[in-house]
């Protein structure tokens, strides 16, 4: 019989990965912690464990879940995929049912998938990255008005990065006129009209 291997991120590595994504440096987190910018180093680099108190501070910080930082196993970067034929988008070890014009039930899909994968906790913003965006912006609804409120909501960002998420779909969608638009009137500025006008 053979033994399956799993791959896993080691507390060390989980905690670097979070300090980063925070935009802490080592020395910051350390002062933050009340604790030398060595022994956070050590806990980094997995010569030091550290304690449940100390994990608790950190996950605080670092605006993780706790057991985040714990290992646990690896999943895999690979790039999203929409599989037209079943309607369904994988993201790492996920799949995720596409149902067309439901923009509310895929950004909600999707932002819990993205915060179980890269361990982040509920209330903490979330940022999509660059492969995201073109895919969910053919899948979405880019011209629903309630677009940015949702974005916001379920990213936890506020209202002028959640048009900046809207315009940036956009223009990720190249040459968008429709027949009402000219090229003097991009789909972008129409979106930030849309969301300008009392309603």
């Amino acid at each position: 019989m053979t033994e399956r291997v799993v791959n896993e991120i080691p507390t060390g590595e989980a905690l670097f990965k979070a300090r980063l994504r925070v935009g802490h440096s080592i020395e910051s987190a350390a002062m933050a912690l009340h604790i030398p910018p060595s022994a956070l180093a050590d806990y980094e680099s997995g010569f030091r464990t550290p304690g449940d108190d100390l994990i608790n501070e950190l996950a605080d910080l670092y605006g993780v879940e706790r057991h985040r930082l714990a290992s646990r196993p690896w999943v895999p970067q690979v790039p999203p995929e929409y599989h037209p034929e079943t309607n369904t988008l994988s993201m790492g070890w996920h799949t995720i049912q596409v149902h067309p014009g439901d923009n509310e039930h895929l950004i909600r899909s999707v932002a819990a998938v993205v915060r179980s994968m890269r361990s982040i906790a509920e209330a903490s913003p979330l940022q999509l990255r660059g492969l995201e965006l073109p895919l969910l912006a053919k899948l979405m609804d880019l011209t629903d008005p309630e677009l940015p409120n949702l974005l916001a909501y379920y990213l936890a960002i506020g209202p002028d990065a959640a048009l900046q998420l809207v315009n940036e779909m956009v223009a990720t969608q190249g040459n968008t006129s429709t027949e009402d638009e000219t090229p003097e009137e991009p789909k972008v500025r129409r979106v930030a009209d849309q969301l300008a006008s009392p309603g």
